[in-house]
């Protein structure tokens, strides 16, 4: 994968330079269960979650996910218009 260079203020850095990358220790996990427990590592450690999510369907880990957020009261912004 290749990223662009930027040319911003006399420095060159890479468009994710800014982002912060977290790792979540979830290697004795089922694997089948992984994503779902890092999703709610991620939910325990945030403030805010902003989502697309279809809350129509019953299915599927992003669903999972945002019934677990709200659940836990966590402030929620779906973008998804039904």
């Amino acid at each position: 994968m290749k990223l662009n260079l930027y040319y911003v203020k006399d420095k060159n850095y890479t468009l994710y330079d800014d982002v912060k990358t977290v790792m979540y220790d979830i290697e004795n996990i089922h694997f089948k269960r992984k994503i779902v427990v890092s999703n709610q590592y991620m939910i325990d450690n945030a403030n805010t979650l902003i989502c697309y999510v279809d809350t129509y369907k019953n299915y599927g880990g992003a669903i999972l996910t945002y019934k677990y957020a709200k659940k836990k009261g966590l402030h929620t912004v779906n973008l998804y218009i039904n």
